[in-house]
């Protein structure tokens, strides 16, 4: 082949690699054009970027003002939360605010009903010479010392009070002084009486409704009916403004009524229980009790009435049982005896129905008190389940005060357990994402920054090649044969580079776009473990589904007490496999959540940069060889190759502060990141002595308040028990009284029957004799 021969097959080459590219308009034009747009970018992502960091002496500034605001606002839980995060700091703990923050903070948990958790910040602020809080500190102190029986710690607080206020103590501090003095059980009855009623009567408003209410309550104590009804009437007459002045109202109301019932004035205790309205937590008692007082004094109708109201409104209630006990006697004093012993008949059934199903639990369950806690643990759960305990039972036993008190501490030492499960599984994905990389996935600016960088870069890279494609154009053609070749060949792989780079994002928006696909398709993964979750609550339902039906139908059951034994011993083996299935589902969650993590991370940017790398070689090689034709081209060519190669000079100036920011970006990251790997690490650690200590309070808790429930399960059991006792005497009160009754008829007949035959005797008996 000729030496034109070759040339003209090069130019081929060339011309052949330029038309196998992207279909564009003028590259030229593309790369002159895109060069300000992805400059105009990248000085937006440096801004971004280069932000200084808020000082963490700042952010827990902040965290107070909101604490703070939260305070004001009411929000206990919030405000404790954030003030506890401010604390935190060193620096904040240092500086002016921390007095303050540590009194809101203890406030924030004695309002949230946390008084051992607050102890110690009100104790912190006491001992500080701040005095802006002073007085409400030593307020919620005394109120956390009165709450939680602390005698020890009244005196030193009523002191200090009393020294603050200069003799002057305010309301809500004579309150609490006067409860203290209510609580104390050293002195003699007497002088106890004296002191506390003279503390309550110097209380004043807006405590005027509690100190009524307990001065009567010490009357009632004393036996002084009389004062006791003038302290309560006093007390209810008072306006109430907020919920605890209208709670001491239906108190003094209930209080009233029932002292009044004693004393056999019924109008004025029916009058008094008429004061509770409907939304008053003690309107069920006081329906009953009205028609109690009503029978004992034989208005039969209006007690009726007011046993029917009970039963219709709170059907569902404890006391529903007995209203309708106390219809059937009431309809039996009426004569009404079809009613009554229907009435009486039902009391039995659901009663004996109750009371055989916890009879049938206490059988099937070798632990019964182990049993009881699990049910108790299961109730804590935000979910319910359903249980072999009759709802009655168990709504009748979570009305006594001491299982309701150890279902609120199980309550929340569950809630506690799940919270410290979630914050460790949030500390293990701090630290997973830490580790990860130079830590720029921890830094949510810092990444949105880094992933428009490496945008940018590709935007880079697309113009760089259309610029070089231009310079190609313009001077392939005067390149010797073996270099066209060459051109040619490091041509067509740069556009198979380019072809691939087209694909991947160039704005911040298009990198958004791919985070939020790829966060999808993670997120369908965590939506099937959602259903999941349903089958593990399903097997869980079913177990409990099956425990329920023993428990209803105890006779069908084969087998002696081993047999019935070893299937409740299946059973719970069945609900731990299912609990395990729960912790393999949370695993899976926590694994979930760090693929979602790593779904938008720096690490999956990094065949992006090898890719970039090899096509920034590629255009290098390419230029090396353009730059040889660069003195035989004239004219528009030359004009041309001088403008793509201006173009790509400006576009690589941009690729290199491109990469010199993702570098400080990821040196930024790798600083922060070495800075909280310490504070997680001892936070870990901090956490698994927490969780650690909680598994044995648990532990004990679960025993404790196992018998708890085991006791009042059976205290309701005896209730039952009694119930049906009573309906049974009931049925047979009906049974006697419907053949006294009638036995009583017969009698009056047979003694107007003698009396009749006495007259016809007496009025025909000189007749008779007559004809004698």
């Amino acid at each position: 082949m000729t030496r034109a021969g070759a040339r003209a097959a090069a130019v081929t080459l060339v011309v052949a690699a330029l038309a196998s590219g992207p279909a564009r308009g003028d590259p030229l034009a593309e790369a002159e054009q895109g060069a300000p747009r992805v400059e105009a970018l990248l000085r937006s992502l440096e801004e971004g970027a280069r932000q200084p960091e808020e000082d963490q002496a700042d952010r827990a500034t902040r965290r107070f003002g909101s604490g703070e605001t939260q305070y004001l606002l009411g929000d206990w839980p919030g405000a404790a939360l954030l003030l506890g995060d401010a604390l935190d700091d060193p620096t904040f703990r240092a500086g002016p605010h921390a007095a303050t923050a540590t009194f809101y903070l203890g406030d924030a948990l004695r309002q949230s009903g946390a008084c051992g958790a607050a102890r110690p910040y009100l104790d912190a602020y006491l001992a500080g010479g701040e005095l802006a809080h002073r007085g409400g500190a030593i307020a919620a102190a005394l109120d956390c010392a009165v709450r939680g029986g602390r005698p020890d710690r009244i005196p030193p607080l009523l002191a200090e009070a009393d020294a603050y206020h200069q003799g002057q103590l305010p309301p809500e501090l004579r309150y609490l002084s006067a409860k203290a003095i209510f609580a104390r059980t050293d002195l003699p009855p007497e002088d106890h009486f004296q002191q506390a009623d003279a503390a309550f009567a110097a209380v004043g408003a807006p405590f005027a409704q509690q100190a009524a209410y307990h001065q009567a309550v010490l009357r009632v104590r004393r036996g002084d009916l009389a004062g006791a009804a003038e302290r309560f009437a006093a007390c209810a007459a008072l306006p109430a403004g907020d919920a605890r002045q209208r709670d001491a109202q239906d108190l003094c109301a209930l209080g009233l009524a029932r002292v009044r019932a004693e004393l056999g004035d019924v109008p004025g205790a029916v009058a008094a229980y008429g004061q509770l309205p409907i939304d008053s937590p003690w309107f069920d008692e006081s329906l009953y009790e009205v028609a109690s007082v009503l029978g004992r004094a034989g208005q039969l109708e209006p007690a009726l009435r007011a046993a029917e109201t009970l039963v219709e409104v709170s059907g569902g209630s404890p006391l529903a049982t007995r209203a309708r006990l106390l219809q059937a006697q009431l309809l039996l004093a009426q004569g009404k005896y079809e009613a009554a012993s229907q009435l009486y008949g039902r009391v039995i059934d659901e009663s004996a129905r109750v009371r055989d199903g916890l009879d049938a639990v206490l059988t099937l369950h070798r632990d019964p008190i182990r049993y009881f806690a699990d049910l108790l643990s299961q109730r804590a759960k935000p979910y319910e389940v359903a249980s072999p305990v009759p709802h009655e039972a168990l709504q009748a036993a979570l009305a006594r005060p001491e299982l309701a008190r150890a279902a609120g501490l199980m309550t929340a030492l569950e809630a506690e357990g799940r919270a410290l499960d979630e914050t460790r599984a949030v500390a293990a994905r701090l630290a997973a994402v830490l580790s990860r990389g130079d830590g720029v996935d921890a830094f949510p600016r810092l990444r949105e920054a880094y992933a428009g960088v490496q945008a940018v870069e590709n935007a880079v890279a697309i113009l760089q090649g259309a610029a070089a494609s231009a310079a190609a154009e313009a001077a392939g053609a005067a390149l010797e044969a073996d270099a066209q070749a060459e051109l040619a060949r490091v041509h067509a792989e740069r556009l198979v580079l380019e072809a691939r780079l087209e694909a991947l994002p160039r704005t911040v928006e298009a990198a958004r776009a791919r985070r939020d696909r790829r966060r999808d398709r993670v997120d369908e993964l965590d939506r099937q473990l959602f259903g999941l979750g349903y089958g593990v609550e399903a097997a869980r339902a079913s177990i409990a589904g099956t425990e329920v039906w023993l428990s209803a139908h105890p006779r069908e059951l084969r087998g002696g007490r081993e047999q019935r034994e070893a299937f409740e011993a299946e059973l719970r083996k069945h609900r731990e496999v299912v609990d395990a299935y729960e912790r393999e589902l949370g695993a899976l969650r926590r694994e979930v959540a760090l693929a979602r993590d790593a779904a938008a991370g720096e690490e999956t940017l990094d065949e992006e940069a090898k890719l970039r790398a090899e096509h920034l070689a590629l255009l290098a090689a390419e230029r090396r060889l353009l730059d040889g034709a660069r003195g035989r081209l004239e004219g528009g060519a030359r004009e041309r190759f001088e403008r793509a190669a201006a173009a790509g000079d400006r576009l690589g100036a941009v690729g290199a502060q491109a990469r010199e920011l993702a570098g400080w970006i990821a040196g930024e990251a790798r600083r922060r990141a070495d800075a909280l790997r310490a504070v997680v690490a001892a936070e870990e650690a901090s956490l698994a002595q927490q969780a650690a200590a909680l598994d044995g309070l648990r532990g004990e808790a679960r025993r404790t308040v196992g018998q708890i429930a085991y006791r009042a399960f059976g205290a309701v059991r005896q209730d039952l028990y009694a119930l049906v006792l009573r309906a049974d005497v009931g049925l047979n009160d009906v049974v006697w009284t419907r053949k006294r009754d009638r036995v009583d008829r017969i009698h009056k007949l047979s003694m107007q029957k003698a009396a009749e035959l006495e007259a016809l005797d007496a009025k025909y008996r000189p007749a008779l004799q007559e004809e004698e």
